[in-house]
This record gives C-alpha cells, sequence and structure tokens, in this order.
C-alpha cells in the first residue's frame, strides 16, 4: 500500500490521487513551489480550488514558484488529480507520475482602514 500524502518537512508528497485543504480567513495570496515526475508525456496535474471555484488547473514537470490570488474566505484544496503508473505489457514497472509541492504559504490581505 503507498502513502498517498506525505509531508516531509517543509514538503508535501501527493503520490496518489490525494488533496490538502485548509480554511482561510479571507482574501489573500498563496504561494507555492510545485514540481512533478512525468509519465508518457504529461506531467503532475495541480487543481487549486477555493470552494469548488477553480483557480488554478496546471501541469508541472520542472520546478515551478507559483504565487496567485486567493479572492475570498472559504475552502482553499490543492489536489493532484492525475495519477498513474505506467507498466510494460510484461507487467513491469516503468514510471510513475507524483506530485511535489514545497514552500506553501498563505498570506491574508491586511484589513482596510483597520477594521
Amino acid at each position: 500500500m503507498v502513502d498517498a500524502l506525505r509531508q516531509n518537512g517543509a514538503a508535501w508528497e501527493f503520490r496518489a490521487f490525494s488533496w490538502i485543504s485548509a480554511g482561510v480567513c479571507g482574501p489573500g495570496t498563496l504561494s507555492f513551489s510545485a514540481r512533478g515526475d512525468a509519465a508518457e508525456g504529461a506531467g503532475a496535474e495541480l487543481q487549486v480550488n477555493l470552494d469548488g471555484q477553480e483557480l488554478l488547473n496546471q501541469h508541472f514537470t520542472m520546478t515551478q514558484t507559483m504565487t496567485m490570488n486567493v479572492p475570498a474566505a472559504g475552502k482553499l484544496v490543492l489536489a493532484f488529480t492525475n495519477d498513474l503508473i505506467v507498466r510494460d505489457t510484461e507487467g513491469v514497472f516503468t514510471g510513475n507520475r507524483n506530485l511535489f509541492v514545497s514552500d506553501l504559504i498563505f498570506t491574508a490581505r491586511p484589513l482596510r482602514d483597520g477594521l
């Protein structure tokens, strides 16, 4: 059995269809670095949703640092959606698609007028 999701220091290892979620208190900025292991020509797909609304859907192979707007309070979900284990015609393992996310930081925007 494979651990679908592991935390390794400041990094999350998505090794099967898996997700992490958190409630955010208001609008802000989400920043992170992501990379993926490609399999059958496609990188690892990361979807970021806020209350079911898609904010990002991107494939990763090389490490990329992302900064994105989170427009409101709600449930923020980061999901690895295209896991794949590749075997040849004889069943021999030949590849595995995984996603790695690190330095994940949500920064809330300051309230206006001290409210």
